[in-house]
């Protein structure tokens, strides 16, 4: 016989002390629990994929090194980036010399799909380097010495 009472929402056997349970009822209460418990673990909406999951993880990861002439310097944060800015704590972006018509680039950008000058992306990190361009007068200052340069990754 079921129980004389019921619960609200899924409506499974609550139990008085004149009430005689049989293993139906349990059964019955379990399998409504089954179907609910299985409803909404199907439901994609309600939930985060294991992809989704790595994205509230960690999705940046942001430091800085102390420049220190080397080129290229390997610089790792432990994935590949999908976005990587790197930049000179300090300077412009670009700097520009009128007299020698030549321009320094103190920062970078690099994606999965190309980077600027000086940046190449690792499976660990990033490497940098300072370019020195006399034919186009441009180069990438990405590890001088003595200055500090920030980046950010995003995984």
């Amino acid at each position: 016989m079921p129980s004389t009472y019921k619960t609200p929402n899924y409506g499974l056997n609550k139990w008085t002390g004149s009430d005689k349970p049989k293993m139906d009822d349990f059964n019955l209460d379990n399998e409504k629990l089954d179907a609910a418990l299985g409803a909404h673990a199907a439901n994609a909406t309600l939930h985060l994929s294991e992809e989704e999951h790595g994205w509230l993880r960690a999705p940046m990861e942001y430091g800085s090194y102390s420049g220190n002439g080397t080129s290229p310097r390997q610089v790792t944060v432990g994935f590949k980036p999908k976005f990587l800015l790197v930049y000179a704590v300090g300077q412009p972006l670009i700097y520009y010399d009128w007299n020698y018509r030549t321009a320094d680039l103190y920062s970078g950008v690099a994606t999965e799909n190309g980077a600027s000058m000086g940046i190449t992306l690792s499976d660990t990190g990033f490497s940098v380097e300072n370019v020195e361009d006399s034919v186009i007068g441009v180069g990438p200052i990405l590890n001088q010495t003595g200055k500090t340069y920030a980046w950010m990754a995003l995984r």
